[in-house]
């Protein structure tokens, strides 16, 4: 195999390399999200108790709707990767203010938060709650950490939200 420095896996991997090790190539890259036979969500595990559950309801009641699922391909249809990457990378200055496809990244939560909420029952759609909190207050988890940072000591914070697991 050749020196893969600045360039495509394309360029890399042949067929005779069969997909196993195209397959190890991409398991070893990590996006936010990865698409394989099924979608890798990976930032749901570095989230605080509450919205892990938030995230849970948010992807079912988007993706597992038929409805959402036409609204998305309407509103998304056209992003491209260059528009996209631009708008991640501007996302890092200006949050939630952040603009794509017509719309800041806080209006596209409410309209993401509203969409999961009428495609659950009462019952899943409870679990949006706390989302729905942190977005009616114009904040991300990492804002609100930083909020709540600022009247307590990183070690009331972490003694606040630590979650004790009894009798297992």
């Amino acid at each position: 195999m050749e020196n893969a420095e600045n360039k495509k896996l394309s360029e890399v991997f042949t067929e005779e390399d069969g997909e196993d090790l195209i397959f190890h190539a991409l398991s070893i890259v990590f996006p936010d999200i990865r698409l394989k036979s099924y979608m890798e969500f990976r930032m749901f595990d570095s989230v605080k108790y509450d919205l892990n559950f938030s995230a849970v309801a948010l992807v079912k009641g988007l993706f597992y709707s038929e409805e959402n699922i036409a609204k998305l391909k309407e509103t998304f249809g056209s992003a491209d990767y260059e528009s996209t990457i631009r708008a991640k990378d501007e996302s890092e200055e200006k949050g939630l203010e952040t603009l794509y496809m017509g719309k800041t990244f806080l209006e596209h939560a409410r309209d993401f938060i509203e969409m999961a909420k009428n495609a659950l029952d009462d019952e899943e759609a409870q679990y949006l709650v706390p989302l729905k909190n942190l977005i009616d207050q114009s904040l991300t988890p990492r804002d609100a950490f930083f909020k709540e940072l600022e009247n307590s000591s990183p070690e009331e914070l972490l003694r606040k939200n630590i979650v004790e697991v009894k009798n297992v």
